[in-house]
Formats: structure tokens, sequence, C-alpha cells
């Protein structure tokens, strides 16, 4: 089953409604709570029993039989010994099979009969006998080899370590998603602080309009400009508050967070901020790490494998079905149960006999048909591994662009909200001497905002082409120094 081992989190609560949550506490949430890697978890568990039942087939099985029986029988003849012949009848039987891997199968039987008669002609009042036989049937065309034999079991391990694959690619799946939305929360919490800031200068700004209206350097309709400016950046306010709650369900469902009564309406606080460590990106070496890593790429060339040995066995069906069967058997008969074994051990009554079976189905029409499915089914398989191998390639090329372009865009951003930052001085300073307007700083006050936010977004675009980058290599597990083993998760402090 599923289980976890990682650090203890603990949340700082600034506020009974508030925690703190910093984004690798928001992957332990996620690797424990979310409900896609508790559902995969279970298929290496389902996958383990599926294997077990096809090595289960060349496990021993016994059979045993006990019967017993009395009859009256009237005769039409005095050859018959009496009139009326009574007999009881007690057999008892045990036996062994098992199949091998070259599609041999060795029976071993030991059958015993007591037998009691009224019959003139019988030799024993009551007589014991007892028989000793192995049979070996060996498939010479159909069902021979052990590679034939053995191909489901090896079939049922690929699905297994398919699910293992699976299972993993979810995991990174989810840990990736994780990271984004923990992101977008902090986007969407930096442009609601840009917001609030906002307002704070807007208000501001009208406080300092209503003093140049007293000393007669604005007008009334610049005092009316300033209020409008307020009440739109109010309610820009309620718009970013409403952003910031939907960016916070996506975390908590992400996390599970949501079906917890206790934390479905807490407000989350991110702690983390975002690092800017540029990168040199270099896309073979990134295509490497993604051919190398891929849990599905893995996946995808152990089905084509599975294909491989259905035709293999699809191929061997098409054969007639000829069996060679040997049998050799000691008997043994006496009126006495103890000299029945005896005379049975003796060696000195036996039987053998070696013969073929053979089985033609008229035309083969189902085992071609099938041998056609299966070589269909494996040039499909083909063709999307070579389609994945696109895919890879084009993933890896486009996150490896997006980490480049984001690095590109700090940088310019960085300078854009420098120059915006001047012109709003410079124009607040207009103001100041009635050069400008209300409305004029207003829109120089939105231009600084967008420069911010788009410093602020490009920072964090950077961030989620990272993980893209990694989630594309496969290597995000690997850097998140979480380990899977099977279909357990273990991550190190």
């Amino acid at each position: 089953m599923f289980s976890l081992v990682l650090m203890v989190v603990s949340f700082i609560s600034a506020e009974p409604d508030r925690f703190e949550l910093s984004l690798r506490q928001a992957v332990w949430l996620s690797l424990r709570n979310n409900l896609d890697i508790r559902i995969a978890s279970f298929a290496p568990d389902i996958a383990d029993d599926s294997v077990l039942q096809e090595v289960s087939t060349f496990d021993s099985v016994m059979t045993s039989t006990v019967a017993g029986g009395k009859a009256n029988q009237q005769t039409g003849t005095q050859l018959a010994g009496a009139e009326v012949i009574s007999s009881d009848r007690f057999d008892a039987a045990v036996g062994v099979r098992k199949r091998y891997e070259a599609g041999t199968i060795v029976s071993t039987d030991l059958t015993t009969r007591r037998e009691g008669t009224n019959s003139f002609f019988s030799s024993f009042d009551s007589s014991n006998a007892a028989n000793a036989a192995v049979t070996v049937v060996q498939p010479l065309l159909k069902g021979r080899g052990a590679e034939v034999n053995l191909a489901s079991i090896q079939v049922a391990r690929n699905v297994r370590q398919q699910s293992v694959y699976e299972f993993r690619r979810t995991v990174e799946i989810v840990v990736g998603r994780t990271e984004q939305a923990y992101w977008n929360l902090v986007f969407a919490q930096a442009s609601l602080r840009v917001q609030e800031d906002l307002l704070d200068q807007a208000k501001s700004l009208l406080a300092h309009v209503n003093d140049l209206k007293d000393g007669d350097i604005l007008t009334a309709t610049d005092v009316i400009q300033a209020r409008a400016g307020v009440a739109s950046r109010e309610e820009n306010i309620i718009v970013g508050e409403h952003a910031m709650r939907n960016a916070e369900d996506v975390l908590k469902e992400i996390t599970s967070m949501l079906s917890d009564d206790s934390q479905r309406d807490r407000t989350l606080r991110t702690t983390t901020v975002s690092r800017i460590n540029l990168l040199e990106v270099r896309e073979e070496s990134a295509l490497q790490n993604a051919f190398k890593n891929r849990s599905e790429y893995h996946a995808a060339r152990i089905d084509l494998q599975t294909r491989n040995l259905a035709l293999v066995v699809a191929r061997n069906a098409r054969y007639p079905k000829l069996d060679l069967q040997a049998t050799f058997a000691l008997n043994g008969l006496t009126g006495s149960y103890g000299n029945t074994f005896d005379s049975l051990v003796s060696t000195d009554f036996y039987e053998w006999n070696v013969g073929l079976t053979l089985e033609l189905p008229r035309g083969f029409r189902s085992a071609h048909s099938t041998y056609r499915r299966r070589q269909n089914e494996k040039a499909q398989t083909l063709l999307r591994l070579k389609q994945l191998e696109q895919q890879i390639l084009r993933e890896v090329r486009l996150s490896a662009r997006e980490v480049m372009t984001a690095q590109k865009r700090i940088q310019t951003t960085e300078a854009t909200r420098a120059l915006q930052k001047e012109k709003l001085s410079g124009e607040e300073d207009r103001l100041k001497d009635g050069q400008s307007t209300p409305q004029e700083v207003l829109d120089f006050q939105a231009d600084l905002a967008v420069a911010e936010l788009n410093h602020e977004r490009s920072k964090l675009d950077y961030q989620k082409a990272i993980v893209d980058l990694e989630v594309a290599q496969g290597t995000l597990l690997e850097t998140r120094m979480i380990e899977i083993v099977d279909n357990q998760i273990l991550e190190s402090e």
C-alpha cells in the first residue's frame, strides 16, 4: 500500500483564519493527500496479484477422489455365477499434476478399488486392486517451448513495471501542478498587493488634490478625477481578491485541503519567494535526460515488449496441436489390502503405452486472424512510440525556449519598471506646479503598476518554466529529492 516518509510539517499561524505555507510544505501536502497519487498507488499491488496468478499456473495440483456404491442385479444366465449378483465397491484415488515451462504436463495417479461380489466365478469374495501410473504429455508444435509458456508471466510483470512508471509519472505531474498552482497564488497575492498600493496612492493623490484646490492651483474637476480614480482602484481590489481566492482553491484542491473542514476557508499566505538563478539550458543535454528519465517513455517501450510477446504466442498458435503422450503404470490385484501393494511394487504386473494426438482446426482461421491482429497491434505500438518521441522532443524544445524567453523578460521588465517609476515621479512634480492633471498622474501610476506586475509575472513565469523543463526532462522528482520505490514515496529533508 501507499506509504510516505517525509519531514514533519508545522503550519505557523499568524491569525486563526490564516496560515503560512511554503512551497515545500505544499508539495508535501500533495504527496500525502492528493487523491490521484493515492489512486495510482494501488496499481502496483494489483499487478503483483496478477503476476502471482500467472506464476501459479505452474504450481502442482493435487487431486483426490473417494466413491463407493452397492448394486443388486438380476441375471439371465447361470454363467453369471448367481441368479442375483450382489456387489459393493469402494474407490479411492489421489494424484498430482504439474505443468512445466516447456509445456510438459506430468501426472502421477494412485487408484485403489475394493470390490466384493457373490458371483461363483469370482476369484475373490472381496478383491483389492491398485494402480500407480505416470503420464507425460509433451506438446510438439502448438504450446511447445518456454518462450510461449512463460509469455503470460512476463506480460504480467511488464504490466506491473508499467504501473510503477505510471505511478511515478502521476507523482511527477502532481508535484508539477502543485508548484505551478503555488506560483500562481504567489502572483495573485502580489497582484493584490500592487492594487492595494495603487489604492493608497490614489487616496494620497486625492488628499493632495484637495490641498492644491484650496490653494487655487487645481479645480473641482480635478478633485472629481481624483475621486473617480479612488473608486476605480477599489473595484480593482475586489477583482484582485476574487482572483486570489480562486488561486487558493486550485492549490487547496491539489493538496486535498478543500475536503478538510478546518482548512477549507482559511486564507493561505505564501512564504516562498522567487529566486532567480539564471540557467544555461542546453537542448541536446535536456533531450538526453528526457529519453533517459521520462516514465511514460519507459512504459511505452515495455508495452512494445509486451506486443512482441503476444506476437510470439500468436505465431505459435498457428501450428497444429500435436502432443506426445506416454503412460507407464504398475498394477496389483489380491484378496487382501496389504498383499495388493506388495503385488504393486513387485513390478511384475505393468503396462505402458505411447501415442500421438492431433488437432487440426478447419483453416486455422481463428489463429491466423489473431496473428494478424497482433501484428497490427505491434505496428500501432511502434507508431505510438515514435509519436511519443516526437512529443517529448517538442516539449523539451518548447520548455527550454520558455526558460530562455523568461530570462530575457526579467531583464526587460526590470528596466521598464525603473523607467515608469521615473516617469511617475516627474509627473507628480509637474502636478505640484499645476502643469499636469490628477488623471494623468493616475495614468502614470497605473503604468507603473502594470510594469511592476509584468516584472513580477516574468519572475514567476521563469519559476514555472523551470518546473516545466524539469517535468519535460523527467528530473523534477530528483531535483526535489523525492525518491520513488515501487508505490512508495521517500522524501529527503
